[in-house]
Parts: C-alpha cells; sequence; structure tokens
C-alpha cells in the first residue's frame, strides 16, 4: 500500500476550492459557509409606493412620516406585495384609497408639510399597478 504525500492533499483541497470560487458553486465540505451550500433563491417583487403632485413630481411618501400616518411603511408594503402576489387588484385599489384618505386627512389637519399630493401610484414588480386620484 502506498502512502499518500500530505503536500498531494493539501493541493487537492486548495484547487477545488479555487474551482468553486472560479465556478461560483459550492460543495458541501469544501464550502466557506456550510449551512448556506443549498440556499433556495428567492425572488421578490419590487414594491414601490409613489405620491405624486400637480407638477408631476414624484414623491416617496414614507420619506415624510407626517402624510401617512399612522401607517408603518414594512406592513403596507408587505400587504400590497401579497395583494400584487394574489392579483388582487380590487383589495390594493381599496388599500389605496385607504392610504389617500390618511394622506388627504394628515393634510387637512396640517400635519403634512410640503407639496400637496395629487395622485397615488402603486408598482409592483412590471405588471402590476395601480393609481388613485388624491
Amino acid at each position: 500500500m502506498t502512502r499518500t504525500h500530505p503536500a498531494f492533499v493539501i493541493i487537492f483541497f486548495v484547487g477545488v476550492s479555487i474551482g468553486c470560487t472560479i465556478f461560483q458553486t459550492e460543495f458541501w465540505p469544501f464550502s466557506h459557509f456550510p449551512m448556506f451550500s443549498n440556499r433556495a433563491k428567492l425572488e421578490a417583487p419590487q414594491v414601490k409606493l409613489e405620491a405624486l403632485t400637480a407638477t408631476g413630481a414624484v414623491l416617496d411618501p414614507f420619506l415624510t412620516p407626517s402624510l401617512l400616518y399612522p401607517a408603518d411603511r414594512f406592513l403596507v408594503l408587505r400587504a400590497f406585495q401579497r395583494m400584487a402576489e394574489d392579483g388582487d387588484r380590487v383589495r390594493a385599489k381599496k388599500a389605496l384609497e385607504w392610504l389617500a384618505s390618511l394622506a388627504r386627512k394628515n393634510r387637512q389637519n396640517g400635519a403634512q408639510e410640503g407639496p400637496a399630493i395629487a395622485l397615488f401610484r402603486l408598482v409592483v414588480g412590471a405588471d402590476f399597478k395601480v393609481e388613485v386620484l388624491l
């Protein structure tokens, strides 16, 4: 029986590690993070909620917290994402109308600074779009 030289084993492991890096793959014993070597590819559609002024300027309504108070950014965007996944435009339009009523109420109470909002637009991915006039 022949004895394997330790340098050969080291060169083998280094070669496999370099190969994994070059081919952007991971093999369990050679993975730097073995718990993530079989990770799922999760892709969520991008959810954009835009507020448009009468002049056509696009604003992020969550950058002005007083505009949509007391709505929470994460919860609102996650809810819209679920509606888009279900393809439920009617529910998304009702939710957008509710946000518009919040903005209207906050504007009347003097809580919202800046230009008046004329339209809310929800865009999720490439094919889900809902608009509501204020």
